[in-house]
């Protein structure tokens, strides 16, 4: 209604009627109504340009490089030039470059030390499994570093796996000798046939074993599994065997021995 009574009014009406007649409390009070009206829709759109005004347009996302270092920095280091590289990177300022390369470098000789010392090897592992990941996210995994870090880790891999081997701990032997062959170290082949062997021998054992000792033989066929691989006939073997003596499985087929 205020609307309607104030569009039929012309703004400059207002003071005109009011010199004629000062008393005129209606339209004073149109007058005041009018002018808070027209105020606070000014200020709604001032606020309004200022918002579009400051309004930040989305920044495009920086795709991060698949490398961490380029140029002839990661040259000289792909080229097994590290001190180079690091002298580079300084040169022209790339401190995060700068950062990663000391960080490899340290973790890359500490580990390089303990691959030549026996009684070190798991901490030898652990230094070299570091400086592996350090090298993968310098240079995606090339280059000579890439090369005599892998070499070392398939060796001391090898190390701890016959050690583990000798000391009867046959599960660990295991995991050692199928990292070495991963890495490409071919020894750890013969190491893995000959846990294989072990294996179907102790699960024959426990075949024989399983009526009059149980627990005996559930003890044989979890070392079973332990070193063999899921696709082997004999770990499916010892699987089906283990749930028998364990109750889970009493209404199938009986297992058959290796014999």
């Amino acid at each position: 209604m205020f609307g309607r009574i104030v569009l039929k009014i012309d703004e400059g009406k207002f003071e005109e009627v009011l010199e004629r007649d000062p008393q005129n409390e209606v339209v004073a009070a149109l007058k005041a109504r009018a002018e808070d009206v027209l105020e606070k829709e000014k200020r709604r759109l001032a606020a309004l340009q200022k918002k579009r005004r400051h309004k930040r347009r989305p920044r495009p996302r920086k795709r991060k490089s698949s490398r961490s270092l380029t140029g002839q920095v990661l040259a000289f280091y792909r080229n097994g030039e590290l001190d180079r590289a690091i002298q580079k990177a300084e040169e022209i300022g790339a401190q995060g470059a700068l950062v990663k390369l000391k960080k490899f470098k340290a973790v890359y000789n500490k580990g390089k030390q303990l691959a030549h010392n026996r009684g070190q090897v798991r901490q030898a592992i652990d230094y070299l499994s570091k400086a592996y990941r350090l090298d993968k996210g310098i240079s995606g995994g090339r280059g000579k570093y890439h090369d005599t870090i892998k070499d070392l880790l398939a060796k001391n891999y090898f190390v701890s796996g016959v050690d583990a081997f000798m000391g009867e701990h046959l599960p660990q032997a295991y995991k050692a000798f199928v990292r070495a062959r991963d890495l490409g170290y071919h020894k750890a082949a013969e190491r893995l046939a000959q846990l294989e062997k072990i294996g179907k021998r102790l699960f024959n054992e426990a075949y024989i074993i399983k009526a009059n000792n149980p627990d005996q033989a559930l003890q044989k066929l979890q070392i079973v599994v332990r070193i063999l691989p899921p696709r082997h006939v004999y770990y499916g073997k010892a699987k089906k065997l283990m749930a028998q003596l364990s109750g889970g499985s009493g209404g199938q087929e009986d297992v058959e021995g290796g014999f």
